[in-house]
């Protein structure tokens, strides 16, 4: 059993020292790169089931500690995927995680965890109290190289989304290829225009035109030309 914490707990990260009831006002949306680097769940339920997937894909190590796990998260271990330590935790488990996810479903072991990241000044969420932590996921949208994150700034999570549904619905259905050829758009400008001060006026002239919004927001093939145009980049 975890010591017992007060009600209005604190959490300390380098110089920083702030009650963990109070939120911060601004968090930092920021896109890691996970591939080969060890991130660990303690516990094994829906939270890990729903969570484990998106580090995997991410490309992650992962290891999950739990008694029990869900059969989902059994069937990724079977598959040498991720690894199941099949215990609780125990001090020090996290100690060369660079990301560490608190989702068991009792309080004491996630405060636990978390204290134990946050005295090392590493990563830590708790699925069940995001202000025990120090990140926390986002609902997301995904399309193809596209991903969309949604903080609510405490909301809640069915806020969050909610307002993804929202952007969601906002997204042409051919995003997808619209980013594509975006991308290429991108690619022959670089090979025209080597000096990337100029092209970079170029890009801004573009959005200050608003053919670029409008071929994210229509997707069509006449927006998508109007950019082409705009940066004398003919169409293959």
């Amino acid at each position: 059993m975890a010591p017992e914490v007060p009600a209005i707990s604190t959490v300390t990260t380098g110089t920083r020292t702030r009650p963990a009831s109070e939120p911060a006002t601004v968090v930092l949306p920021l896109a890691i790169d996970l591939a080969g680097l060890r991130c660990l769940f303690v516990g094994g339920g829906r939270v890990v089931a729903r969570r484990l997937p998106l580090l995997l894909a991410a490309g992650a190590n992962v290891t999950v500690i739990a008694p029990e796990v869900h059969p989902s998260v059994s069937e990724h271990a079977a598959s040498g995927r991720a690894t199941h330590v099949q215990r609780a935790f125990q001090a020090g488990d996290t100690d060369d995680a660079f990301l560490t996810i608190a989702a068991t479903n009792d309080p004491d072991v996630n405060r636990a965890v978390a204290g134990e990241v946050l005295a090392r000044n590493g990563l830590v969420s708790v699925a069940t109290n995001p202000q025990q932590g120090n990140c926390s996921f986002m609902a997301t949208v995904r399309r193809g190289p596209l991903t969309v994150g949604v903080h609510s700034g405490g909301a809640g999570p069915h806020v969050a989304i909610a307002i993804r549904a929202v952007v969601e619905s906002a997204l042409p259905e051919n995003i997808e290829a619209v980013l594509d050829e975006l991308s290429a758009i991108r690619a022959e400008l670089r090979a025209k225009v080597p000096d990337a001060a100029e092209r970079g006026r170029l890009w801004q002239a573009v959005a200050r035109s608003g053919e670029l919004e409008n071929a994210l927001s229509k997707g069509s093939r006449e927006s998508l030309d109007s950019v082409r145009g705009l940066l004398n980049i003919r169409r293959p």
